[in-house]
């Protein structure tokens, strides 16, 4: 059972097939004169679950970048033959997560 972002990661690297892992950081923003708000996105990224240590390294990373988000969205893409998806298949899932 995935509970956290660092059993996401573990769970990442025990499948069958290589992942690649798409994070999409947003900020939440409030709306007023209503109950609800925007999630604005600010930044993504794709990596392998290998070049991520744990949940802190990448907040670490992405503060550095922009520190101005609240939530982060993660997918994961599975490979085929032994290779995990390219940054370049990984692009039409970012730009999806993104625009939707």
């Amino acid at each position: 059972m995935i509970q956290n972002f660092n059993d996401l990661l573990t769970a990442s690297k025990q499948q069958s097939q290589p992942q690649r892992l798409i994070m999409m950081f947003v900020r939440a923003e409030s709306e007023t004169n209503t109950s609800g708000g925007l999630l604005e996105p600010l930044m993504c990224v794709d990596k392998l679950p290998e070049e991520i240590e744990d949940f802190s390294a990448l907040v670490t990373e992405a503060d550095s970048i922009n520190d101005k988000w609240d939530f982060v969205f993660t997918a994961s893409l599975s490979g085929s033959e032994d290779a995990a998806p390219s940054s370049e298949e990984a692009e039409p899932y970012l730009n999806s997560m993104v625009s939707d």
